[in-house]
């Protein structure tokens, strides 16, 4: 390798000044490290050893392996490399290092092409493709060739002699064709024992669909064998005709003239079909039509003497995958992807033919570059790089001075972005007003939509369509200056753009586009369908439809600029007759219906005036259904007349039901109104606290789910509406309550969260606003029961006295608010709870007995309501419960009486009310076992009641517990025995609950009953068993608590195992809270 140049992927490696360059980026390393990458590359891509760099780079010099590491280090610094993921130089671990990116050295292609001889002609083709004549020059590309030549190859070995080049618009893939692969193959070598006698090139842009097959026979008819043609003494339209029905006597001819040669091993006939994506995609070539194209095209691919080479768009791959013969040697390598040059190889493009045409760059004052590198780095980043990147090297190339291209020409062009516009604008603004003139005319005919309705692109002219002089003109010099190209079509005299380019560079031309986009529009769909309509045989499914189709085709044909066609014009006129004929049968019916429209009318407006008062009538039930489930439904809630809610509840669902569909009152919700929906939600809302009030906990999950999914939808639709936040909160509450009466307090926290969640955006928007608070301290109270059962006391005191400090400041305001009231002693029943979980009974007492005062001073006034009746019964069980710890039995009686008349009391004003029936049977039982306890006498009356009170359903484990133990103190065994097996109180249930910890000191008091149980029917090791175990349980929980319920059960069981001493401090606490009750 010559080191005076080498390109290292996208650097330029300069080993005389040891710089390495991307671009504006510039660094300088050391001379030694340049010597270790001149090695590298030059054994690229073999793996040097590090012996071998040293040997060759320090020779002689008595050094270690570290100077190696350490100019291997650098260069990765200087290329931005690093070792982990390399792009540039690999380390082969026990090996040495190899480089991996792509190395490239100009110096021979330079040395061969300076000492060529270069005529004055611009090595540089500009607008139009390489062709063979530019070979010489075609740089930039040798990768490709080389992969592509391999590549048809194994098409002839597999036999299908047919390769499809894919790319991008703009790529270089006819230039790739015609001068790097047919070059080599029409070389008197060959490639690999294959040759190409004769080429011929179709290009697709320029084919019509009824002339499709006369283009092909026209192409052929110019292969030849030593000046003299294949196929002879045949016309266009005869050869064109076989074509179409027997190709294979073309084969048959080729494999006949091809058997005389003797210069290949492999001899073809080359079939260039250029722009392929015309044929597969434009509308007037018809399915069947291609079909038939592509078949024959197969039958030459498949002859063994007829070479295909195609050139596609690849975003045209779609339509190439519809046909079969396109597809059928992909996996064989039939498709080649050629995309955008590397920066490397754009350089090569840039700087090589300049060297064979022996012109030199010159070096920009500012930023010290040499051109061609100012040039390389704007063309890397252009999406049209290679045709605006050959027009502006033309450009400079025909406006050298001495033999250099010149940075001030480079900037006058604008770049390779302004060079095709500024060029165009040049030509235009030196021609005549009169040519100037028809520039609009020449653009109607030269510029089109493309297939695909996106864009616009050039379609070929007939020289015949210029209608005055000036056009002819105005067209001659813009061949001449090489932005529009002449050429033969179909054997007429044609032109059309050099390049698409420069229908987006000229600013002249992007401004008519602009102004004329609609027109264009109208004229590409007037072209097609006026092609369809002719191959459809004119049928009349195929006319322009009435109305902007039509009017905007008769527009165009009365516009001046755009022209016509005898075919397009027939269209129009076809069209026009049949929407005449169309209008007198609408005349017709017209005057039928206006005589059926006026009685029509009459009787539509004595309905309307009817469905206006029906709908009067339907806005006033739905704003009284308002009041029904809205505000008078709180009323019945605060004195929990449940009976009563119910009833309102199912009229409101019946009247919803007949207002929506048969798939169901949610699933018809979405077509409702938001406020529809909102009545609806109340509800639901309100049917699923019946069903919870009445224990029906499926039904109420039900309809509080559908609630929520109701208010919440709501609320995200309208997240400032305080309603459908209030309204969400509470649906949330209703939830999570049902899961804390199943004691899955982890999911019910999640509810309760979410409660206070939609209660602090309300918080968030009204600060100030009571009822706001009021949910907000609902919100921390439900939290507040949830800690309280996990044992965290206290995040529970905490959650308590928040919403009891928001209760206290909306009764300061509100002194005279019954239901806030009532709602503060109820928190402060909590509170007592919490206080006497952590062990302080007095406190728990004294709020106990606050509460009670509270809630008889209410009830004085308020008799009747179910609300406070139901408080204050729930804090006499409370404090029954703390007087049954402290062995207060009797006064433990007393309040257990007065909760039990006054759910009497409620359980008049509502007799379906299960939970209150249900709350009294397991107050009954625990007044059996005070009694019991107590030693109390027992009356058959009261007996039979403890026994229909244990036979209700639903009884908590808490009374299940007690309805047992009263068994065993009657010495009912056999009862109690019964009762045990029932429950069957197991690790599976405690563990399925997720709340393990939280249900462990239930199940230590079940096995406590079971441990006497046991000692009943004297089983001494049962009973050490199950003592034994329920210390086990209550061991993890038992540490630092002061909680009653957890410390009883412990000593019990340490009683009843006989290590009383192991529990002194327990006994002595429980002893300090006045609990004297702890043997076994």
């Amino acid at each position: 390798m010559n080191p005076q140049l080498i390109f290292l992927g996208e650097w330029k490696v300069t080993p005389s000044d040891n710089t390495l360059r991307l671009g504006k980026t510039r660094r300088h390393i050391e001379p030694k490290v340049m010597d270790v990458l001149v090695l590298l590359c030059a054994k690229h891509p073999q793996v040097v050893t590090v012996e071998e760099i040293l040997s060759s780079c320090w020779q002689n010099e008595d050094v270690g392996d570290n100077p190696v590491h350490k100019a291997i280090n650098q260069l990765r610094r200087a290329l931005g490399d690093k070792s982990a993921n390399p792009a540039f130089i690999e380390t082969i671990r026990k090996r040495g290092y190899r480089v991996i990116a792509p190395v490239t050295s100009p110096q021979t292609a330079v040395e061969t092409a300076t000492q060529m001889q270069w005529n004055e002609r611009s090595p540089y083709p500009g607008l139009t493709a390489f062709n063979a004549e530019d070979a010489v020059v075609f740089y930039g590309r040798k990768e490709q060739v080389s992969t592509l030549l391999t590549r048809i190859q194994s098409q002839v070995k597999f036999g299908r002699a047919f390769s499809l080049v894919l790319g991008p618009s703009g790529t270089g893939k006819s230039s790739l064709v015609q001068a790097g692969i047919l070059p080599v193959l029409t070389s008197p070598e060959g490639y690999r024992g294959i040759g190409v006698i004769s080429s011929v090139k179709m290009d697709c842009a320029d084919v019509t669909g009824e002339a499709l097959f006369l283009t092909l026979a026209s192409a052929i008819l110019d292969w030849e064998i030593d000046n003299i043609p294949i196929i002879r003494g045949v016309s266009a339209q005869h050869l064109a005709a076989t074509l179409e029905t027997v190709p294979q006597d073309i084969v048959r001819i080729c494999k006949k003239a091809l058997q005389r040669h003797s210069l290949y091993k492999r001899p073809f006939v080359c079939l260039f079909l250029d722009h392929l994506e015309i044929l597969l995609a434009a509308p007037y070539f018809t399915p069947a039509l291609r079909q038939h194209f592509l078949e024959c095209i197969d039958v030459f691919a498949l002859s063994g003497v007829i070479m295909i080479i195609s050139a596609c768009r690849n975003d045209f791959y779609p339509q190439v995958v519809a046909y079969p013969t396109l597809m059928a040697g992909k996996a064989k390598g039939a498709h080649f992807d050629l995309s955008a040059p590397s920066r490397g190889e754009l350089m090569q493009m840039i700087r090589l033919p300049a060297l064979v045409a022996n012109v030199q760059w010159e070096i920009d004052n500012e930023s010290k570059m040499p051109l061609d590198d100012i040039i390389g780095t704007d063309a890397a980043e252009h999406p049209d790089a290679l045709p605006m990147l050959q027009y502006t090297l033309q450009e400079l190339y025909l406006r050298r001075e001495d033999k250099q291209m010149s940075v001030a020409v480079y900037r006058e062009l604008g770049g390779i972005d302004g060079a095709i516009g500024r060029k165009a604008e040049q030509v235009f603004c030196s021609l005549p007003k009169e040519q100037q003139n028809v520039l609009p005319a020449v653009f109607a005919l030269l510029i089109t939509l493309a297939a695909d309705g996106k864009r616009y692109t050039s379609r070929t002219v007939l020289w015949s369509q210029l209608k005055i002089e000036a056009e002819i003109l105005f067209v001659q010099i813009m061949v001449e200056n090489r932005l529009f190209v002449s050429h033969l079509h179909n054997q007429q005299a044609s032109f059309s753009l050099a390049h698409e380019a420069l229908l987006r560079c000229w600013e002249r031309a992007a401004s008519w586009i602009e102004q004329h986009n609609e027109s264009l529009k109208v004229k590409a769909h007037l072209r097609n369908s006026s092609l369809r309509w002719h191959q459809e045989s004119r049928a009349t499914a195929f006319l322009l439809a009435e109305g902007k189709p039509l009017q905007q085709a008769r527009d165009l044909v009365n516009n001046p600029q755009f022209y016509v066609t005898q075919q397009e014009l027939a269209l129009i006129n076809a069209s026009e007759a049949k929407v005449c004929a169309r209008r007198w049968k609408k005349r017709i019916v017209f005057t039928v219906l206006l005589v059926l429209t006026i009685i029509s009318v009459v009787m539509s407006i004595t309905r309307y005036q009817a469905q206006i008062e029906a709908q009067q009538r339907r806005l006033d039930a739905e704003n009284l259904l308002g009041f029904m489930v809205g505000e008078f439904a709180d009323k019945l809630r605060s004195v929990n007349r449940m009976d009563l809610l119910d009833g309102i509840s199912n009229k409101a669902l019946e009247y919803f039901t007949q207002a929506g569909s048969d798939s169901g009152i949610v699933a018809a919700s979405e077509k409702r109104s938001e406020r529809e929906k909102f009545q609806l939600a109340q509800t639901l809302l309100a049917m699923g606290e019946v069903a919870y009030s009445r224990g029906s906990q499926k039904e109420a999950k039900k309809a509080f789910d559908a609630a929520f999914t109701l208010f919440s939808a709501l609320s995200s639709a309208n997240p400032d509406d305080l309603e459908n936040l209030k309204m969400a909160g509470i649906s949330s509450f209703w939830l999570g309550q049902l899961r804390f009466d199943l004691k899955d307090y982890i999911s019910a926290q999640e509810h309760f969260e979410r409660y206070r969640a939609y209660s602090q955006q309300q918080y968030i928007l009204e600060p100030k606003n009571y009822d706001v608070w009021s949910e907000l301290s609902y919100a921390h109270n439900a939290l507040g029961s949830v800690f309280l059962r996990q044992y965290r006391y206290d995040e529970a005191s905490q959650a308590f006295t928040t919403s009891l400090t928001l209760k206290n400041k909306i009764i300061a305001a509100n002194p005279d608010d019954k239901v806030l009231l009532a709602d503060r002693a109820d928190t402060l029943s909590w509170l007592a709870s919490t206080e006497f979980k952590r062990g302080k009974l007095e406190v728990a007492v004294s709020l106990q007995t606050q509460v009670q005062s509270e809630l008889l001073d209410m009830l004085m006034l308020q008799q009747d309501d179910a609300y406070i009746i139901e408080n204050l019964a729930l804090s006499h069980w409370q404090y029954a419960r703390l007087l049954d710890y402290t062995n207060a039995l009797g006064e433990a009686r007393f309040q257990i009486k007065q909760a039990i008349a006054l759910y009497e009391q409620a359980l008049d004003q509502d007799k379906s009310n299960v939970r209150w029936q249900r709350d009294i049977a397991e107050l009954r039982i625990y007044n059996g076992l005070l009694a019991v306890q107590d030693g109390a006498t027992v009356t058959a009356d009261f007996e039979e009641a403890i026994e229909k009170a244990g036979a209700v359903e639903g009884l908590q484990w808490s009374t299940q517990h007690n309805l047992i133990a009263y068994y065993q103190l009657r010495g009912n065994w056999k009862s109690s025995e019964a009762l045990l097996q029932a429950l069957d109180v197991k690790d599976e249930y405690v563990n399925s609950t997720g709340a393990a910890k939280t249900f462990q000191p239930l199940v230590a008091k079940f096995r406590l009953l079971e441990a006497k149980q046991y000692q009943h029917y004297g089983r001494v090791n049962a009973t050490q068993e199950a003592c034994g175990d329920v210390i086990q349980r209550l061991s993890g929980v038992v540490e630092g608590s002061k909680n009653v319920e957890i410390l009883v059960p412990y000593v019990r069981a340490h009683d009843c195992s006989g290590d009383l001493e192991k529990v002194k401090d327990k006994i002595s606490l429980l002893h300090n809270m006045g609990v004297t009750r702890l043997e076994f």
